[in-house]
């Protein structure tokens, strides 16, 4: 289980996209230490004031745990690792990461 938080601006809302932050750390290429979600995932040039927040849920959930697309590296190990390894690997190496994590 992951929780994720998608905050709207106040004043800018829905002329700029939510904020979104990963609050269970994750070993994504997309995702900061700090669990900071890249921004480009949000705020590229398809992004529209009718954009539903569902679809945003949506393409977040598809690019951080389903398609691993990377807008921008702000994980360069997990970068790393992605790049040098298959898919399948990739996602052996984050079910042992997490296993770890559970046990400290």
């Amino acid at each position: 289980t992951y929780d994720i938080l998608f905050t709207l601006p106040q004043q800018d809302y829905p002329f700029k996209p939510p904020v979104v932050r990963v609050l269970t750390h994750i070993f994504n290429p997309m995702i900061a230490e700090n669990g900071a979600v890249c921004e480009g995932l949000l705020q590229n040039d398809d992004w529209k004031p009718t954009t539903p927040v569902m679809d945003v849920v949506a393409r977040v959930v598809k690019a951080i745990f389903l398609e691993y697309r990377t807008y921008a590296v702000l994980n360069e190990k997990a970068a790393g690792i992605m790049s040098t390894t298959t898919p399948e690997e990739f996602q052996k190496h984050v079910q042992r990461m997490r296993a770890s994590d559970s046990c400290t």
